[in-house]
């Protein structure tokens, strides 16, 4: 079954002179046609139905997939696209190196999804649910409790992907490994010991039970968690919730006419269910206007995932919170009087 087209990646052209050391991203491993089969669109897969779908990432200096977003599907609307996005977490690759060092990079990948027979008899077809959705997750610390005893001997990463179902009280269970790398030094064992520390929600916002519904889970196992000093890191989480439109308002400093832009950044922890606390402001401009003030009471109504999509762990871990306020030019002052 072709997955990938030939030439998928944008930035890895044959023209391309690199210099001594440098490279352009590339596979390091696709997904099977397995994992394919795991987020065939629910509808084309009671049909046998194919399809074809490209997606843009970006690709980090470990090698993983983030901010995927959908360029084009076809036949439109029919969830390729979807489908594409939540399985680029099993994708596995080299970073770009430069000047001897990995960079950040772009990649397009187009993914093929060709018809198939269905089976005689009824076909059972089972929802797969994003990690963003997850209720709680394995903390930084317990992740890090986790690191396999061989990888932390030789000071080693790792990360492993794996399948796992959803029981009827959100509950993650039956996980079952589908890439480990390296594979010899305990990662994917390390991170199905942790399946029983991710939760789901037990229904979706239909109301639709999630029992039996279906889970990929990348893990991933950075050496800085073997710091005990070390500033966790958690890549890049999903916000699931931010202030409304009406909490800003309550919040705003009492007294002034503000003009223009005003930025503030807090520095905060993440906690439980993906909530932030202790928050800080790290900066605030122009200072002295109230907005850090402001920026902090509405605060508690921010929420992200508590995992994220390269398979890091948040909740235990230091996030910064970009706040930005507009405000237009101020009104122009009365007419005089006649």
């Amino acid at each position: 079954m072709t997955l990938l087209a030939a030439g998928a990646f944008s930035t890895a052209r044959a023209e391309d002179k690199l210099p001594p050391g440098d490279q352009h991203a590339d596979w390091l491993k696709r997904p099977t046609s397995n994992d394919l089969m795991a987020v065939w669109p629910h509808n084309a897969s009671k049909t046998g139905s194919g399809g074809k779908a490209t997606i843009s990432c970006k690709i980090s200096t470990r090698g993983l997939l983030t901010d995927c977003v959908v360029v084009s599907e076809s036949p439109a609307g029919a969830g390729f696209g979807a489908a594409a996005v939540a399985i680029s977490s099993q994708f596995q690759m080299k970073p770009e190196i430069r000047g001897g060092q990995p960079v950040e990079s772009s990649v397009r990948i187009p993914i093929n999804f060709p018809p198939f027979s269905l089976p005689s008899g009824p076909v059972e077809t089972h929802p797969v649910l994003p990690v963003a959705m997850l209720l709680a997750a394995p903390s930084y610390a317990q992740v890090a409790a986790a690191y396999p005893a061989k990888a932390r001997e030789k000071a080693v990463g790792g990360r492993v992907s794996m399948t796992c179902d959803v029981g009827h009280a959100g509950q993650v269970k039956g996980c079952v490994t589908l890439t480990e790398e390296p594979g010899w030094l305990g990662f994917g064992a390390a991170a199905r010991s942790l399946a029983p520390d991710f939760l789901a929600p037990a229904t979706l916002g239909d109301g639709t039970s999630t029992r039996d519904a279906v889970l990929q889970i990348s893990v991933t196992f950075v050496t800085d968690m073997l710091k005990p000093d070390a500033v966790p890191v958690i890549g890049k989480p999903v916000w699931i919730a931010a202030p409304t439109g009406a909490q800003f308002s309550a919040a705003m400093p009492k007294g002034g006419v503000a003009v223009g832009t005003i930025r503030v950044t807090l520095d905060c922890a993440i906690i439980a269910g993906g909530h932030v606390s202790d928050c800080k402001v790290a900066s605030e401009n122009p200072p002295d206007k109230g907005f850090g003030a402001s920026a902090l009471a509405v605060a508690p109504y921010v929420q992200v995932s508590v995992w994220t999509p390269e398979g890091l762990p948040t909740v235990g871990a230091r996030l910064r919170v970009p706040f930005r306020y507009e405000f237009g030019p101020p009104p122009p002052p009365p007419a005089p009087k006649p």
